[in-house]
């Protein structure tokens, strides 16, 4: 989800068919348009089916949604008409399924500095286009990549099953590998990960380093690298042994990272009536060439992208506790970003339905909270400001 600049909300919602992109009044949480988009094609490799789900996506500076499809192609959809009414059209389309073939599919397309849009495919293919000159470039790293990736002013940073990487354009307009680190992969697929390797995108932190989770045992790390060589800074061990994984984007907190603990999560059946999965999220921070883990704090998020508000100084996420008598109750629950300390939750509702998606949260600038769950969404706002 998010915001338009004329504070409408854009969201991607799957049914039965496959994702749908909508234009949403903020207050009325009412659809103002509706456009369907390609199907996922039928596979049984059920983690290039989460990787490829269509769900991800960006506004550019012209509000369109720019997303890459379950098809193999990139799309610009408009938000607005001509008028500023609320519309859905297909600006432009770049079909690039001669470049990544028709066994692959495309993870996540996202602008760099120049405009130039980036994606990377399951199978390990990188590329970019030139929206301007045209014509689209590839880089085949032969590794997979099911994670999003992040974008500075002078690179781009992929995390793979195996790597951690920054790109470049060289001086024939064509991407690069500046540098190549390895993490420790470990030696298996965790319990609430999709596959074997790292399972957060790379995180942007203050003094130009770049963070990544690893999949290492009996504890996974988070570790904090030079963005500029790729030279491991520091790495710190986060949550118990034998139950920690990760397969949530890490948020960056200026300094550091939260990290969320997924061990545990299989399936809806994880959290069913009265159970959770092992849950945690924790704060890592960098300083003088030293990680710290600055806390920890059991709350069992799942299945939910946390988000960072400075204006409160709060992290956002989605939670469930555990219930003996079975209630299955989500929460919308902050925490202290400086400590850790919740400081409030609120119901969102019970049962199945309710149970996040590959979700994650969105601020509105009125404070308003909105996340995504199975039957579709909810808004959680101030009882005071929901008076006026």
């Amino acid at each position: 989800m998010q915001f338009a600049s004329n504070g409408r909300l854009v969201a991607i919602c799957h049914d039965r068919r496959g994702p749908l992109l909508h234009v949403l009044d903020p207050e009325s949480m009412r659809p103002l348009a509706t456009k369907r988009l390609p199907a996922a094609s039928q596979t049984d490799d059920a983690v290039r089916a989460d990787a490829c789900s269509g769900a991800r996506f960006y506004l550019d500076n012209g509000d369109r949604a720019v997303l890459a499809t379950t098809d193999g192609r990139i799309q610009a959809i408009g938000t607005a008409d001509a008028d500023g009414e609320p519309d859905l059209t297909v600006d432009q389309t770049w079909n690039l399924v001669k470049l990544i073939g028709e066994d692959d599919c495309l993870v996540r397309a996202m602008a760099d500095w120049s405009g130039r849009i980036w994606w990377v495919s399951y199978q390990g293919r990188v590329g970019m286009l030139d929206t301007v000159a045209g014509g689209a470039k590839v880089l085949d790293l032969e590794e997979q990549i099911t994670q999003p990736f992040s974008v500075d002013e002078s690179g781009v940073f992929v995390t793979t099953d195996r790597a951690l990487y920054r790109l470049v354009v060289d001086d024939r307009g064509a991407a690069k590998v500046s540098w190549r680190t390895t993490y420790d992969r470990g030696v298996e697929v965790k319990s609430g990960q999709i596959a074997q390797g790292s399972g957060s995108g790379p995180a942007l932190v203050d003094d130009n380093l770049v963070a990544i989770a690893d999949n290492a045992e009996p504890r996974m790390q988070v570790a904090f690298h030079d963005r500029s060589t790729g030279a491991e800074v520091c790495k710190s061990a986060v949550f118990d042994g034998g139950e920690s994984a990760t397969e949530t984007s890490l948020v960056s907190v200026g300094s550091g990272v939260v990290v969320t603990n997924d061990h545990g999560r299989r399936s809806v059946a994880s959290t069913l009536l009265g159970f959770t999965p092992t849950g945690g999220m924790a704060r890592v921070d960098h300083a003088d060439g030293a990680c710290r883990v600055v806390w920890t704090n059991p709350v069992a998020a799942v299945s939910t992208r946390p988000v960072v508000s400075w204006a409160t100084g709060l992290v956002y996420t989605m939670a469930k506790r555990p219930s003996a008598w079975g209630v299955s109750a989500w929460y919308l629950t902050a925490l202290d970003v400086r400590d850790g300390k919740r400081a409030f939750a609120v119901r969102t509702g019970t049962g199945v339905l309710h149970t996040p998606r590959l979700s994650f949260v969105a601020l509105g600038k009125d404070g308003a909270a909105y996340v995504g769950h199975r039957s579709g969404l909810v808004r959680v706002r101030d009882a005071e400001r929901a008076k006026k």
